[in-house]
């Protein structure tokens, strides 16, 4: 009689305990799934522009003068003092290919803080002056992206000697891209 009644209170405690453990798994199933899963930006999966880019190619004119892609590099810029250009960037993907990006209407850009621009820096301003072409309010916005592209800034030449830009794609208040090397900038 004693060996039925610990059986049966032996079969009880392992049941509950088995209906616990499921329980308890399930619960954290739920709780870790894909929705609030801390791990996954919520951010990537919102429609936003977002550029994964391998490189890129300055224009000036339309012509090609220097091209970043994965670690390498050719050209530079070149400016005469007292001259400015207007150098338009091209970003590439992994396949050395142009990335299309969207233009945002005003009814569509919700956030500013989110939207794509590009970072200029660690260049001598004694050397260059450099204007982003965003900056200039004189211009038509469309017009200006019809004529030198979605992104494109100005290079003034002020003295001569030799100096580089870092050029970043920012994203908000993070870079979306980096360039791996600084663009060598002569002026004559």
């Amino acid at each position: 009689m004693n060996s039925k009644f610990f059986d049966r209170v032996f079969s009880v405690t392992l049941t509950h305990l088995l209906l616990v453990a499921i329980i308890a798994a399930m619960s954290f199933m739920v709780a870790c799934g894909e929705d609030s899963n801390p791990i996954v930006d919520e951010h990537d999966e919102e429609e936003s522009e977002h550029v994964d880019a391998d490189g890129f190619v300055l224009k000036v004119d339309e012509v090609d003068v220097y091209e970043q892609f994965q670690g390498n590099h050719t050209g530079g810029l070149t400016v005469s003092a007292g001259e400015e250009i207007v150098v338009e960037v091209v970003f590439l993907n992994d396949h050395k290919e142009e990335i299309q990006h969207e233009e945002h209407d005003d009814e569509h850009e919700e956030d500013e803080d989110d939207a794509l621009s590009l970072s200029l820096t660690e260049y001598d301003s004694n050397i260059i002056e450099i204007h982003l072409s965003d900056e200039d309010e004189d211009h038509d916005e469309d017009e200006e992206h019809d004529e030198h592209g979605l992104y494109s800034f100005e290079v003034i030449g002020l003295n001569q000697g030799s100096t580089e830009i870092k050029l970043q794609l920012l994203h908000g208040g993070h870079a979306d891209f980096s360039a791996a090397l600084l663009i060598p900038v002569k002026v004559n």
